[in-house]
């Protein structure tokens, strides 16, 4: 049995090639996550509210931005002011910021690995 483990970039690939990805067992890491049924929901709000569906865009910048302001909104009401340590799981980013020492910044620690056929 072949698997392969792949690039970031292979989560914009569509159609017959993500189809050959599943007969491969294709796994590849990302930044973003990216789920068709959360994304239709996400749409249909986004459209009631805007008028038309967010941009068909990898990573989407509707979702991007909606878990961005969720991020800091638990935050602040969580703690009373902006916490860059709080966790958070969003619908299509997520965000786990770590430092190295308390002198350095922060940074996103936080991956997603997608797997494509690997239920077989």
């Amino acid at each position: 049995q072949l698997n392969i483990f792949g690039y970031p970039e292979w989560i914009t690939y569509k159609g017959s090639i993500t189809e050959r990805m599943a007969e491969l067992g294709t796994t590849f890491y990302s930044r973003f996550k990216n789920s068709n049924e959360t994304d239709e929901h996400f749409n249909n709000e986004f459209k009631q509210w805007f008028g038309n569906k967010s941009i068909l865009s990898y990573p989407n910048q509707a979702l991007l931005g909606y878990d961005t302001a969720r991020f800091i909104i638990e935050s602040v009401s969580t703690y009373g002011f902006f916490n860059p340590e709080h966790k958070y799981l969003g619908i299509q980013n997520s965000f786990d910021f770590i430092t190295s020492d308390e002198n350095a910044g922060f940074h996103n620690n936080s991956v997603s690995f997608i797997s494509l056929g690997l239920d077989k």
